[in-house]
């Protein structure tokens, strides 16, 4: 199995699906989905893939049929999300017909996603409310970043931060989605996805060197700590 970086957020749901479809060109055809995308090494074909979203995290047998019988055959699933492909020749037949239909199915993930979100912020907000807070211990801002006593939590508020635009991305996409589809614009199966992916890994990098940062800070601390003999009498 070759392994890939995911490009785009799995809820960007056309841009997946033109991703897979661009991975089967090279030769490199889906085969299941986790922290890595996996692919079967194997001869470029053009393929269509089709991602369905279930209220829970199974999809049943009928819905598996549904799509078989009009030429999709079933490969795989990500928590919500169902991966379909069909060769381009065979002209599978479209589930979907009505957009405005389709958004129904997208209901339950964005109450999820909105759920979560809002744990998020609570959390991150509470988080960066108390390392803020270290910024005026004894009312010496100054005094505290000059000592370096900040600096650490600084960039936990930054990771915080980073994790509320994460959930409140997902939010909006699903939300934007639901909203072309209820005006009858269907998904766009073949949606650029390359400079949402270049733009998500710029983001993804900076805030991992920014965790990394951060857990190498308190190592350098003890590192660079003096020890001082207590004075025998």
């Amino acid at each position: 199995l070759v392994r890939k970086i995911r490009p785009v957020d799995f809820w960007r749901i056309g841009e997946q699906e033109s991703w897979l479809s661009d991975m089967a060109k090279e030769g490199l055809h889906f085969h299941s989905m986790g922290t890595f995308a996996r692919f079967i090494k194997g001869e470029p074909k053009e393929m269509e893939y089709r991602i369905e979203v279930t209220s829970t995290k199974d999809i049943s047998d009928d819905q598996i049929m549904m799509y078989e019988d009009n030429g999709w055959e079933y490969i795989s699933s990500f928590g919500q999300f169902h991966v379909f492909s069909s060769p381009k020749e065979r002209n599978a037949v479209e589930i979907h017909t009505d957009p405005a239909e389709q958004s129904f199915t997208l209901q339950t993930l964005n109450k999820r996603l909105r759920f979560n979100a809002i744990v998020v912020i609570l959390l991150s907000t509470l988080t960066i409310g108390l390392n803020t807070s270290i910024w005026f211990l004894d009312n010496t801002p100054i005094l505290q970043l000059v000592k370096g006593n900040v600096i650490h939590s600084t960039i936990i508020s930054l990771i915080m931060l980073y994790n509320i635009y994460l959930s409140s991305r997902g939010v909006l996409a699903i939300l934007a989605l639901q909203k072309k589809l209820k005006h009858g614009i269907p998904i766009d199966h073949h949606a650029p996805w390359k400079k949402g992916f270049h733009r998500s890994a710029i983001i993804n990098v900076a805030f991992i060197t920014i965790a990394l940062f951060s857990v190498y800070l308190p190592f350098k601390s003890i590192i660079v700590m003096d020890t001082i003999t207590l004075p025998v009498e």
